[in-house]
């Protein structure tokens, strides 16, 4: 582990360690799992794949082993939620689903996956993941059965098992030696397109036959592309949210020549080399299966987008949240400002923000603040690269200055609460020194005796 990063690690420790979610004070509580919920979580790590290994054959042991551990180190990571609104939002589709399938009953389990990113996948063993990255993204009940009538597709065709078959068979044929690795993988991908075809076609026969409305299975793909197209021209007024009387955005932006903030990516319809169809092509497609196929059910459902839109804010909040845990402060920090165009006064939001702040200043103190930023954090849109470059252009004394600036700020004018209260001492400290967080420390101690931050406020006093 790089040192700079190990020094980062303790300097923060104690408040990484008090880091509490559910706040009583802000406009969003984040999900928690039921004590069910952790009881199935906590079974899914003790869980053994040898008894569906033996179902599918003793030929397949190796794929439910390498299943067992993929699932087992989503969990551990703490980003797998079960039994929260979302799962069960998720289970109740699902089973409205599952009911026009009898094969499908007790083969599956849907669990919902803290992540940003756009995805659902389904496993060989039928347990099913749905990011909160695609449930942002999507905007109908309708177009999350047609995800999961997707999800459902792979499980009943056996696409996984047949997947891991066809490697093993080209594996032999080919040896995957090197003159010929492009031909050997287009032909494994080209298959797995075929699934994803064939997975589609599943999908909307099993949404119509539920009662959901097949023509959002259309709006579907163009919603859950990578690229946050929705989004992708919505420029973040950074004066807007971070200007103040202590910190000066045309003297930070003044320091230096702006950057290239090009950060679009060209697509030519070339899928031979990639797992999932072009989306075009995947949109034309299930186009024509919907005038095409026989009774399909194109009505559309009563409140299918109003009734959606709590989904789609939870998920969104949740977006947020994920980033953060992962260390993707950046991400985070947009997704966060992007939110607060559509909701100015979300405290949820400006904490958020404020967290965020504290950990980029850190990291940007340490020498390590690249490692602040994510690779997926390509695919939020052009304006995000506007504000990582701004972020990329503060020296350490003005990112400690602008978490100051902009927690005191929001502290004086959003309404008080523990939170910020704690983190503007933190923040005083860091950037003032203790002449000043002393009086801060003391006033949270004053204001909230045993709160969750006590223990570190009273260290700092001694």
């Amino acid at each position: 582990m790089h040192t700079k990063k190990i020094i980062l690690w303790f300097a923060v420790a104690i408040l990484s360690i008090q880091i509490v979610w559910a706040q009583q004070h802000s406009d969003y509580t984040p999900l928690q799992v039921s004590d069910a919920g952790a009881t199935e979580l906590t079974s899914m790590l003790q869980m053994s794949p040898s008894a569906a290994a033996k179902r599918a054959g003793s030929g397949k042991a190796s794929l439910y082993e390498a299943v067992d551990i993929e699932i087992k180190e989503k969990v551990k990571q703490g980003f797998v939620l079960y039994d929260d609104t979302l799962s069960r939002y998720l289970a109740a589709i699902g089973a409205q689903l599952a009911a026009t399938r009898p094969s499908l009953q007790g083969t599956y389990k849907i669990y919902t996956l803290r992540s940003s990113s756009c995805n659902a996948f389904t496993f060989p063993n039928g347990v099913i993941f749905v990011t909160t990255g695609l449930l942002a993204k999507l905007h109908s009940k309708s177009q999350v059965a047609f995800v999961l009538g997707h999800e459902f597709g792979h499980l009943i065709k056996k696409h996984g098992e047949q997947a891991f078959d066809k490697e093993l068979n080209l594996k032999k044929d080919f040896k995957f030696s090197s003159s010929n690795n492009e031909n050997t993988l287009e032909v494994l991908l080209h298959y797995s397109r075929e699934f994803e075809m064939e997975a589609d076609a599943i999908g909307i026969e099993l949404v119509s036959t539920a009662g959901f409305d097949a023509n959002e299975a259309a709006k579907a793909i163009k919603y859950i592309s990578p690229e946050d197209t929705q989004f992708m021209y919505h420029k973040i007024d950074i004066r807007k949210n971070f200007q103040n009387e202590d910190f000066s955005i045309d003297s930070i932006m003044s320091k230096s020549a702006s950057g290239n903030y090009g950060n679009n990516t060209s697509k030519d319809g070339d899928d031979r080399l990639s797992t999932h169809p072009d989306d075009e092509k995947r949109f034309i497609a299930i186009k024509e299966l919907l005038a095409n196929m026989p009774g399909i059910n194109v009505k559309p459902l009563p409140g299918d987008s109003a009734d959606y839109a709590k989904v789609e804010y939870t998920a969104r909040m949740e977006n947020i949240r994920a980033d953060f845990e992962s260390g993707n402060y950046s991400g985070s920090i947009y997704l966060s400002l992007r939110s607060l165009k559509e909701d100015a006064g979300n405290r949820y939001l400006k904490l958020m923000l404020a967290k965020n702040l504290i950990w980029l200043a850190n990291y940007k103190n340490n020498d390590v603040f690249d490692e602040a930023f994510n690779e997926s954090n390509q695919y939020y849109g052009r304006y995000f690269s506007e504000v990582e470059s701004f972020l990329k252009k503060l020296s350490p004394n003005d990112i400690k200055k602008l978490s100051y600036s902009y927690i005191k700020h929001n502290y004086n004018t959003s309404g008080k609460n523990e939170e910020l209260c704690f983190y503007l001492a933190y923040a005083s400290d860091f950037y003032l020194g203790s002449g000043v967080s002393r009086f801060y420390f003391n006033q949270y101690l004053k204001e909230y005796p045993g709160g969750k931050y006590t223990g570190y406020a009273e260290k700092k006093l001694q």
